[in-house]
């Protein structure tokens, strides 16, 4: 039979040709068969396959609803499909800090992060996030003006000065609709009223819910209409997703169709198994020479149902009587291949690997291609979370607080908003054991610094060098050290002159201007009658710390039955290495360069009468009086500290001590000013015993005062003179 050839306009929908408009049915598949000594011809339809129209995709949930309530579910019942959520919601949320220049401003963020437990937050986002791959999180607003309102009679949302957010929540998305197009700035949410929402509006009851609700929404709710939300308090974050697309993906949705394979096995042998507890009685009666007719059948059933009821009972039958119960034993379908490969295909969908699940399989060698492509993965989330937390939160509450970076508004001639960013903690998936061994053999050939050694280790750079002092005085006093560079440590080498000893591979300064950079003019010379320091051997001052203190104020320290006498004080010793802070660090940077001709002592000891523990001077000039410290916000921000710091150079100043506070936020954003306020006390300091001709401070009777600024508290010896400076405003106290 002549085939007829297709025109070139057909073309094939469903399963038929279509021709010019007109239907053609598609050609028969032909196969031949031999019956009975003859040859016959079978034509069949030929299979038609798309992988959207098999039974099984059709008993997968594609509504999105439909898709949460089975994420929902494994979630609750798949082992693996738990510790995949669990793992990936929990572990890279392991804790962060604010990093930010303004202290002021870090202070109040990190405050606000507190109160509203931002740190949980993130946990939850994050497991919404990654179960159902669409998050809703809405923040309340708290604002001091308007209440917090986002929709204002002039039609712009709160952005009231002293406003911030009070609460954050996230929503439901069964009960959160989205309408997007590319066209729109961002997409429309509303949240869809539930029942109890509705039952709250139509009873008028609890009260005071219900007259927190707006009438607005109450008209929106009583009509089952949805509630617009304000872009300002909503957020939207999806997984995965298409960027057009409207709602995001769960990562558990590529697992349903492999976890409804492991349903239907174990389904089909949890049927089975239930032969275990009810398995089947069967009875036989008579034989093939014998056959039991309907008398004996019915005389069994009867004699079986009276034992049922009776098991004292006794059957009596002919000997031709067999009873058997038939249970699962041997039949169970051995699935456990087909669990394996589910289980896999499990942890490929997950994108993890059962070492990181339970540490079982594969060493951490063979495993760590894996893990580093799972950290890349883990820090790209947490950098999209952290990004939506700046944006959504911190910059809103800039705003409103009036945050503003005035250096780099000014550098783009336009409002730039000062807020802090996020840095998360190590995720601490890599065996990095080698790399640390690197850095300590860099450090023991000094190419990196300390402080760098214990960063690489999370250890606390400052905390460390305030215990490492505190063990220092507990061991007994040593000789004072002099004063070193910003980027190590203190050494004992060098002379008197400035911050000499360099330590980190830095040369010690000339005498007697430290730094080696052009002197500042003090306007005046130092007076005749205070004597100029002269370096011992090695870099000592050559007599005992507390004798070079008590030379300083010509007696006036130690009186007859007051404290330790000179003969008792300690042997001079070799100084000890002295390392700073990071606060300690800048302010050292910045004395370095005043060129201040007088000796720089760093933690310089002065003994007080009565007092077995000397206090420690940050930076103390002993000649002329001056101390000079920084006030790191870790350890003199509480009110206790602050208590206890006023008391201590209350005493210090009863002594003669000028007592300098340098703010870490000063020290930071304003070092100009710092150079100032310090040049400014010393001028005065020296101007003073100029006039007064003597080589002590000034003392008299009564209680010294303070001067507080924004940029330091300065602590005056009683009869000592104030700040004449007109670049610093200031309020004596």
């Amino acid at each position: 039979m002549a085939t007829k050839k297709k025109a070139s306009s057909e073309f094939m929908v469903d399963n038929k040709t279509y021709a010019n408009g007109t239907i053609v049915p598609l050609p028969l598949t032909k196969a031949a068969q031999y019956v009975g000594g003859n040859v016959s011809t079978i034509f069949t339809q030929p299979m038609f396959f798309s992988p959207l129209h098999t039974p099984q995709s059709w008993q997968i949930a594609s509504r999105r609803k439909e898709v949460y309530q089975w994420a929902r579910f494994y979630y609750e019942n798949e082992p693996k499909a738990a510790a995949g959520i669990d793992f990936y919601s929990t572990f890279p949320m392991n804790g962060f800090k604010l990093e930010c220049r303004d202290r002021k401003v870090l202070n109040y963020f990190e405050h606000m992060v507190e109160k509203i437990n931002l740190d949980y937050w993130f946990r939850k986002i994050s497991h919404e996030y990654f179960l159902l791959g669409d998050v809703f999180v809405f923040l309340e607003i708290d604002c001091p003006v308007c209440g917090g309102k986002t929709n204002l009679p002039d039609g712009t949302i709160c952005n009231h000065p002293g406003g911030t957010f009070k609460r954050l929540m996230v929503l439901n998305p069964d009960f959160v609709e989205v309408q997007n197009t590319q066209l729109a700035d961002h997409p429309t949410i509303a949240m869809l009223p539930d029942d109890d929402l509705r039952r709250v509006v139509q009873q008028k009851k609890p009260k005071d819910v219900y007259e927190k609700i707006s009438p607005q929404i109450r008209d929106l709710v009583a009509a089952g209409h949805p509630i617009p939300l304000s872009p300002r308090c909503v957020s939207h974050l999806r997984h995965k997703g298409s960027p057009y697309g409207t709602y995001g993906e769960s990562l558990l949705r590529r697992l349903f169709m492999t976890i409804a394979y492991k349903t239907k096995l174990m389904t089909a042998n949890w049927i089975v198994a239930e032969r275990h507890i009810l398995p089947i009685r069967i009875v036989k009666v008579g034989t093939a020479e014998r056959p039991a007719n309907d008398t004996d059948i019915s005389d069994v059933q009867a004699q079986l149902a009276a034992v049922a009821n009776d098991p004292n009972l006794t059957i009596v039958t002919h000997h031709a009587f067999e009873m058997t119960w038939e249970g699962a034993t041997g039949k169970i379908h051995d699935i456990s291949n087909q669990l394996e490969y589910v289980g896999k295909e499990m942890l490929d969908g997950l994108m993890l690997n059962q070492t990181l699940l339970n540490g079982e399989m594969q060493a951490y060698s063979g495993a760590a291609v894996g893990v580093e492509t799972l950290i890349r993965r883990l820090e790209t989330w947490r950098m999209e979370l952290a990004q939506w937390a700046e944006k959504n939160i911190f910059l809103p509450v800039a705003q409103m607080q009036g945050f503003v970076d005035a250096v780099k508004s000014k550098q783009l001639n336009e409002t730039v908003w000062l807020y802090p960013k996020i840095k998360w903690n190590d995720l601490r998936l890599r065996d990095n054991s080698e790399y640390l061994n690197k850095i300590i053999q860099l450090y023991d050939k000094t190419v990196i610094s300390r402080q760098k050694l214990l960063d690489q280790f999370d250890i606390d750079f400052d905390v460390e060098i305030s215990r490492m002092r505190e063990e220092q005085v507990m061991a007994g006093a040593g000789g004072q050290v002099l004063g070193g560079s910003p980027g190590g440590g203190f050494g004992g080498g060098g002379d008197l002159g400035g911050l000499g000893g360099m330590g980190g591979g830095m040369p010690p300064a000339p005498a007697p201007t430290g730094a080696g950079a052009p002197p500042m003019d003090l306007g005046i010379s130092p007076p005749g009658g205070i004597p100029q320091a002269a370096p011992a051997a090695g870099g000592n001052l050559g007599v005992p710390p507390m004798a070079s203190a008590a030379s300083a104020f010509s007696g006036k320290i130690f009186k007859k039955g007051k404290g330790p006498k000179p003969k008792d004080m300690p042997k001079p010793q070799q100084p000890k290495q002295i390392f700073l802070t990071k606060p300690e660090q800048k302010l050292a940077s910045i004395l370095n360069q005043l060129a201040i001709p007088y000796p720089l002592f760093a933690q310089f000891q002065q003994y007080m009468p009565g007092q077995r523990q000397p206090f420690l001077l940050d930076f103390a000039y002993p000649q002329i009086g001056v101390d000079v410290e920084a006030d790191g916000e870790m350890w003199h921000s509480d009110q206790e500290a602050i208590e206890r710091d006023r008391a201590r150079d209350m005493k210090l100043a009863q002594l003669g001590w000028r007592v300098i506070r340098i703010k870490e936020g000063a020290l930071n954003n304003r070092a100009d000013e710092v150079a100032q306020v310090v040049m400014s006390n010393i001028r005065e300091v020296i101007e003073e015993r100029r006039i007064l001709g003597k080589t002590a401070a000034y003392l008299s009777n009564g209680e010294p005062h303070v001067i507080s600024t924004d940029v330091a508290e300065i602590f005056l010896p009683t009869g000592a003179g104030g700040l004449h400076s007109e670049d610093i405003s200031t309020q004596n106290t």
